[in-house]
């Protein structure tokens, strides 16, 4: 056993039927030769490994039966000096593999929480949701890696492992960890909101951070609905929508999918309930300068709340209407 509570990688790998095993496109019998590169230390053949782990071994988010042998084994490398290689993305950025394996064991976290709301999950599903535990224990001493990149991915891929129920009282103890380790760097500390929300777990002190990005991506999680303050860093975020396009433009986005102007008008939308309550935001959004799809997609979402019961007539959408219109006029 490791360090992490783990068997060791060969160990596993050894003692696994692989050929009784499924993954994308095939049987599974395959994978310990092709999965070996994570440990060659060299970064061509950790690239091409890692390339495997999300074609073959949870492609598109799918959970296959060697899904959760798989997880147990990159959960079990991430100790080993081999994964602290640095990897060429291809898009500028360099990162440890390291890094890169807690981001995938965050997206088995991930596939494994959605199966959580299926009522008869099948039987590599619950093998996966099973093998939570094990891998957050490998993952959570890695939030205090001395490398940003590798703290910000193991952060993420807790959150996503700690939507077991069965890890409940794990949950607190990483908002803990978190609070006396204080991130140098905003966009890690924005990282630090979104998974906390992630797990259950409100990231309300993220709403005193003294840098405005960090309390608006705080101020979008679900478990803060119910906050007033929430509200008014939403609203406060929205008042500068061509801003909030930009952020974090350059770094490690903690939404790495869709645009965060979107999440906080759903935000703003989830704790409203009439237009009259978004009105201003709304016509903020609108009329401000810069067109992008972020924006045109935030007045689609608006749009119904303008319209309710699809009435395009009333007071409130003539005046969303207008606001539309303004720009071409100009």
């Amino acid at each position: 056993m490791n360090d992490a509570g783990v068997t060791s990688p060969m160990d596993l790998l050894a003692g696994i039927d692989w050929a009784a095993l499924e993954r994308a496109y095939g049987r599974a019998d395959d994978l310990p030769e092709r999965l070996a590169g994570l440990l060659s230390g060299d970064p061509p053949a950790a690239k091409g490994a890692l390339a495997d782990l999300d074609m073959c071994v949870l492609h598109q988010g799918s959970i296959y039966s060697c899904t959760a042998p798989v997880a147990l084994f990159v959960a079990a490398t991430l100790g080993d000096d081999r994964t602290g290689i640095a990897l060429d993305d291809g898009c500028d950025e360099v990162r440890p593999l390291r890094a890169a394996l807690l981001e995938w064991l965050g997206q088995v976290g991930e596939s494994a929480a959605y199966c959580d709301d299926i009522a008869a999950p099948e039987q590599e599903e619950r093998a996966c949701q099973q093998v939570r535990a094990e891998l957050y224990r490998a993952v959570a001493p890695l939030v205090a890696d001395p490398i940003m990149s590798t703290r910000i991915d193991a952060v993420r891929a807790a959150g996503q492992l700690l939507r077991a129920p069965d890890l409940v009282d794990e949950r607190q103890d990483l908002a803990r960890r978190l609070e006396i380790m204080p991130a140098a760097e905003a966009v890690e500390r924005a990282h630090q909101a979104f998974a906390l929300d992630w797990c259950g777990v409100a990231p309300r002190p993220l709403l005193f951070d003294p840098d405005p990005r960090v309390r608006a991506y705080a101020a979008v999680a679900r478990t803060l609905d119910g906050d007033s303050r929430a509200l008014t860093e939403v609203r406060a975020a929205l008042r500068e929508p061509d801003a909030v396009h930009e952020w974090f433009a350059d770094e490690d986005d903690p939404q790495r999918s869709g645009w965060f102007l979107h999440t906080l008008v759903q935000a703003l939308l989830r704790r409203t309930s009439t237009f009259g309550d978004v009105e201003s935001e709304a016509i903020t959004i609108v009329e401000a300068p810069t067109t992008s799809y972020a924006r045109l997609h935030c007045i689609n979402a608006l749009l119904p709340r303008a319209c309710p019961g699809g009435v395009p007539h009333s007071p409130a959408a003539l005046r969303l209407s207008e606001a539309i219109d303004r720009p071409a006029k100009r």
